[in-house]
């Protein structure tokens, strides 16, 4: 809630009714003596507005000297609501035992929840929780958090690590199995290096195996960049010199090419643009579990808005049913209007939003040289452009090693 609106609901707000012959001249002697008044608005010649309790007996003298009929229509605030509370002193008692008793009880943990589990079975965690302390019912400031988690651990086993918090009437247990990972398999398996993708081989540089292309050469999607065989000789070709010799490997090294990606989009030229209108409205409502309870307040009017929402948290966990909130919604009306993009404007935000999308597809290394675009077609509702976006990134991707036929045993005399 802004401090302003905290500062008049503190202090108590009315909302009054002013007519007359002369309510312009009433409302402009308020302005000059220092009575202020918000959200001042027209109804059938008379003029609703808001203003603070301590102003509204310096009204007097205003209305009778302007002729002016002022009445009080709705009264709001911390001081109304505490004199309506003062006339219902059981009620009042209630409250404050129910805030008082929820407050007790919030000091304790009531719900104990583990996380994390894989090997080890949740039950098995709580026991052990509850052999050294914690349990339902226990008192939060009590728990020795540090010296929990190091017995946790040691009954649990030295491959576990295990961390306690506390989220309102709740003790989290989030335990950290540690588990070696899986031996990878296939890693060393005789494999070659192909294309993943078609372009112009730029940077080649070879690790183990046998270049098939070379710089400057383009390839295709799936074509073989590096042989995974070792045998004597340099250069392509080598395996067809000797491939009697030749000694599976899983071929490795580095293929930067020149790639291509081509996208097309259509841009419509005549978009739906929101402009606030300044109409603003702020609602509050205490949210409890489920329930939901509105302050009375200005009603939002049907139209379109922008809807901004803030939470304060007040009281936290289940012991009241679910949490308990205050939020503050702000309703900002927006008036909708047409507008007209030039084939500039629209072709640069399109060129944007594709370069952004290719983007988010490429590898950590991969670079966009350059970007081309060409106008398919267009007309006064919009246009059609098809985007070339050069690429450079290592195309070079494992495939394990293709059964190769193996020399014919020559016959002895």
């Amino acid at each position: 809630m802004p401090l302003t609106d905290l500062g008049r609901y503190l202090t108590g707000v009315v909302t009054i009714e002013a007519s007359g012959p002369t309510v312009e001249r009433f409302i402009n002697l308020c302005m000059t003596r220092g009575i202020g008044l918000w959200e001042i608005r027209w109804r059938r010649g008379r003029i609703q507005a808001h203003m603070a309790v301590r102003d509204f007996f310096r009204l007097r003298p205003l209305a009778r000297q302007t002729r002016t009929r002022v009445r009080v229509r709705r009264r709001w605030g911390l001081p109304f609501l505490w004199g309506r509370a003062r006339r219902r002193k059981v009620l009042l008692a209630g409250v404050l035992a129910f805030l008082l008793t929820a407050y007790a009880a919030s000091q304790f943990v009531w719900f104990v929840e583990v996380r994390g589990t894989k090997e080890l079975q949740p039950a098995q965690v709580r026991e052990a929780a509850a052999a050294l302390g914690l349990r339902p019912g226990t008192y939060r400031a009590g728990v020795d958090v540090d010296a929990l988690e190091r017995s946790l651990r040691a009954q649990l086993g030295e491959t576990s690590a295990v961390l306690i918090r506390f989220v309102g009437t709740r003790a989290i247990i989030q335990v950290v199995e540690r588990t070696l990972p899986p031996p990878d398999r296939g890693q060393h398996d005789p494999a070659d290096l192909v294309a993943l993708r078609p372009g112009r081989v730029k940077t080649l540089a070879v690790y183990m195996g046998l270049p098939e292309v070379g710089e400057g050469d383009l390839v295709e999607a799936g074509q073989v960049l590096v042989r995974g065989l070792l045998a004597p000789g340099v250069g392509r070709g080598a395996l067809e010199l000797r491939p009697d010799e030749a000694v599976p490997v899983r071929a490795r090294g580095l293929v930067k090419a020149e790639t291509w990606r081509d996208v097309y989009v259509e841009v419509p030229l005549l978009q739906q643009v929101r402009r606030p209108n300044g109409r603003r409205v702020t609602r509050y409502e205490l949210k409890w579990g489920r329930r939901d309870i509105i302050m009375p307040g200005r009603s939002v009017d049907t139209g379109s808005y922008q809807v901004d929402r803030r939470v304060w948290p007040l009281l936290t966990g289940r012991i009241l049913g679910g949490p308990v909130e205050w939020v503050e919604t702000t309703f900002t009306g927006m008036d909708v209007e047409p507008a007209r993009l030039s084939p500039e404007r629209a072709t640069q935000a399109a060129e944007a939003a594709v370069v952004e999308a290719v983007r988010q597809g490429l590898a950590p290394r991969a670079e966009i040289q350059g970007v081309s675009r060409q106008v398919v077609w267009q007309t006064a509702q919009g246009m059609g452009i098809r985007f070339l976006v050069t690429i450079q990134e290592d195309i070079a991707v494992p495939r394990p090693a293709e059964a190769r036929p193996q020399p014919a045993p020559t016959a002895t005399p």
